[in-house]
């Protein structure tokens, strides 16, 4: 009925037993599929209500964000997070989730507003092996670090990317996952 009147529900399990591994087959989450591009209705059922915060796209960012994910896909940006367990996600129609995040720290001059009240405290994999292990693999682009597994993308932004020539010393902010390019 109205969005408004949907009883919230917690996530089904706390966040220190929430085990996830990205593969070449998708995401899954504490044994359980969940794809990149995924109804918001999905994601809801395996982790809970998220909290969602809109944003307003100006032409500018329009302009850029279409170029990526289409001409007429930019049309009600909103990210979710689910506080508890320290994961959030993108949406550009508020209905489709294109972007998983994971977040460790939350850099307060970035102040953002969705980021998790909790950091996530669970497992996190890709393919199997630890994820600071595997990205290590990827490719350094100065901010941030990418590594390809099948047809997505996995981002670990860096704590501090000035830190010389080794700025995954210093940490990760957040791990994100989404399809690659």
């Amino acid at each position: 009925m109205f969005g408004f009147l949907r009883k919230k529900a917690a996530a089904p399990f706390p966040g220190e037993q929430c085990s996830v591994d990205i593969s070449s087959g998708g995401m899954t989450i504490n044994g359980m599929k969940l794809d990149v591009l995924v109804h918001l209705d999905s994601a809801e059922k395996l982790l809970g209500t998220p909290r969602a915060m809109k944003f307003r796209t100006s032409a500018e960012n329009r302009e850029f964000l279409e170029e990526t994910h289409g001409e007429g896909m930019v049309s009600n940006r909103v990210n979710y997070t689910w506080d508890d367990l320290g994961i959030y996600c993108y949406t550009m129609n508020g209905k489709v989730v294109h972007c998983f995040g994971f977040m460790f720290r939350n850099d307060p001059e970035l102040d953002l507003k969705y980021a998790p009240k909790k950091m996530f405290s669970g497992s996190l994999t890709i393919n199997g092996e630890p994820w600071q292990q595997a990205v290590l693999r990827g490719e350094d682009c100065e901010v941030l670090r990418t590594l390809h597994v099948g047809g997505y993308c996995v981002t670990a932004e860096y704590a501090d990317p000035f830190a010389g020539d080794k700025p995954d010393e210093g940490g990760y902010n957040c791990v994100e996952v989404q399809l690659g390019n």
